[in-house]
């Protein structure tokens, strides 16, 4: 059931998400974020059937265009990671052979580097990867079981050409009236307001 649009955002009776707009095209969907950003919003969110090439540096100007944010910690976070897992391998294996329960074979000596190197190596990935994918799960906040625009009547229908541009509610410059003016102005249709249940 669409929610009506009210005339000013203090007379909603639900706290608000934001103003969902749809587009015909991916082609209108950028040309619509771009004038948003243009008007001075900077709080928005984007939903496509599939990837939209240069839509997330529009919406988010952070964005590299390599998958990260120029703010993401996941590279640090994976780095981090990666050296305490070497250096939990190569300790592990150090204080066995040579502080826990030292043998000497074939006159080696207890320390013998280049037969730790396997385990560190493996352990450095192990800490890597895990670290990684956890902290990419925490980064974008999933497992997210429920987003407010589930709330949009027509989000999730089986179509092929649905192109939503949310302005968010939080924007510094939100008010109803101007969102829905821009949104009318750049071709957007189906304007709906999206409770943040």
């Amino acid at each position: 059931m669409p929610i009506p649009i009210n005339d000013s955002q203090e007379n909603t009776p639900f706290a608000l998400y934001g103003l969902a707009a749809e587009f015909k095209s991916p082609e209108a969907l950028l040309l619509a974020a771009k004038g948003a950003r243009n008007a001075g919003f900077t709080k928005m969110e984007a939903f496509t059937p599939f990837h939209i090439e240069s839509l997330a540096g529009i919406i988010d100007p952070s964005f590299s265009g390599r998958g990260l944010s120029r703010t993401s910690f996941l590279p640090g976070i994976t780095l981090i990671s990666a050296l305490i897992g070497m250096g939990t391998g190569f300790g592990m294996q150090y204080y066995s052979a040579v502080l826990d329960y030292p043998q000497t074979v074939a006159g080696r000596p207890h320390a013998s580097w280049p037969a730790f190197i396997p385990i560190t190596f493996e352990m450095t990935i192990l800490f890597a990867g895990v670290a990684a994918v956890f902290g990419m799960l925490i980064i974008n906040g999933l497992p997210r079981l429920h987003h407010p625009i589930f709330f949009h009547p027509n989000y999730g229908k089986p179509r092929h050409s649905q192109y939503i541009l949310v302005i968010k509610a939080n924007d510094p410059l939100y008010s109803t009236s101007a969102a829905t003016r821009l949104l009318e102005r750049l071709a957007g249709y189906n304007l709906v307001e999206v409770p943040l249940r």
